[in-house]
């Protein structure tokens, strides 16, 4: 990005303790920070009003996250359900707190996920009257 800081500020109170959820803010912090992202993919938007996307395509490990962009700035909750290639299903999500400010970008790091990789990502977001998201991978963990 043109735009990228030099700096950033992580403000976060100390009665919060992000190390109740394991490494997952700091890989977010991480990924957020480096940028290094593939190329944007367009999600399939589906009747159920969420997103889905194939994701043999992408390099999808367990050491990545995912960017969700959308082109609104003021995502909120993301869902996102994995789909292994065996058919097995796993869910994670990212809800913002009512005092936080929202953004159009949410990273999720992989941790966890199969080591054969993930054949489908689907996505639901809030608020969901949104224009189809992108979904990128990004290296830095």
């Amino acid at each position: 990005r043109a735009d990228q800081p030099e700096i950033i500020i992580w403000q976060v109170p100390i009665w919060e303790n992000p190390a109740r959820f394991g490494d997952q803010p700091m890989r977010e912090l991480s990924a957020a920070a480096a940028d290094r992202c593939s190329g944007a993919t367009e999600m399939a938007r589906f009747e159920d009003g969420s997103f889905r996307v194939d994701a043999r395509g992408l390099s999808v490990t367990q050491d990545a996250s995912l960017r969700l962009e959308t082109e609104s700035g003021d995502l909120m909750r993301a869902i996102f359900r994995f789909t292994a290639p065996d058919g097995a299903e796993r869910a994670r999500s990212i809800t913002r707190h009512d005092t936080t400010l929202a953004t159009n970008r949410m990273y999720l790091p992989l941790t966890g996920l199969w080591p054969e990789g993930v054949a489908d990502i689907s996505v639901e977001i809030d608020p969901a009257d949104q224009a189809a998201p992108t979904i990128s991978v990004c290296g830095a963990s």
